[in-house]
């Protein structure tokens, strides 16, 4: 038997693989149709077809499982910030396209429908709040934050904490498409839009943060 080269994965794990994700598939259908009270781990091992000793090999918990979900939902926006926050362009710029791709991300169906879910039933189940805040915001604030760091160490922002102006970056952004993300609006938020709370965003955080 040929030995497995080192990094590639063997046809057993890309099987493991591709089973994890369709599992992941499954679950946030269902989380997204049916709510997260009545997503059950017995009713995801019934629509794979699967015992439910198979899904727990998986994902020991429904946690596990909606934690995965936020994941797979939000790890290609997470690399883009990170490509975006660019510290060799000027702190304008950067923190234009964040705004742009923060707006354009957080109004997007997929993530409007995750952000309900979770403001809808949070009070009943605060781990998914939890989850949310962890995955989701957490990690958006630690990679602006570290992009702030920088742009400090430069004189480009005034000296302070890079975490604090990180959240008061994503709150101004939020501010602007509350009332949106609340409403149980269906309609796209529009383009044109977006461009004005971008410009407004940039231009509020750069006259309270940016050195003259």
């Amino acid at each position: 038997m040929p030995s497995k080269i080192k990094g590639v994965p063997s046809r057993r794990e890309e099987r493991q693989s591709d089973r994890r994700q369709f599992i992941i598939a499954v679950a946030r259908r269902s989380f997204l149709q049916d709510g997260y009270a009545r997503t059950t781990m017995s009713g995801i091992a019934a629509t794979l077809g699967g015992s439910k000793s198979t899904l727990w090999r998986y994902f020991p918990s429904k946690e596990e499982l909606f934690t995965a979900v936020l994941d797979q939902a939000t790890s290609e926006y997470h690399k883009r910030l990170c490509l975006i926050l660019d510290p060799s362009e000027d702190v304008a710029t950067a923190v234009e396209r964040f705004c742009f791709n923060f707006l354009k991300t957080v109004t997007s169906a997929d993530a409007l429908s995750l952000y309900r879910l979770v403001v809808g039933e949070g009070a009943r189940f605060p781990e998914i709040g939890q989850i949310y805040h962890a995955r989701v915001q957490s990690v958006t604030n630690k990679i602006l934050a570290h992009y702030f760091a920088k742009a400090m160490s430069c004189g480009s922002l005034r000296e302070g904490n890079p975490l604090r102006l990180a959240q008061a970056l994503r709150g101004l952004c939020i501010s602007k498409v509350e009332d949106f993300l609340l409403s149980g609006a269906t309609e796209i938020y529009r383009a044109e839009v977006i461009d004005s709370d971008v410009n407004e965003v940039r231009d509020i955080f750069l006259r309270a943060f940016a050195r003259n």
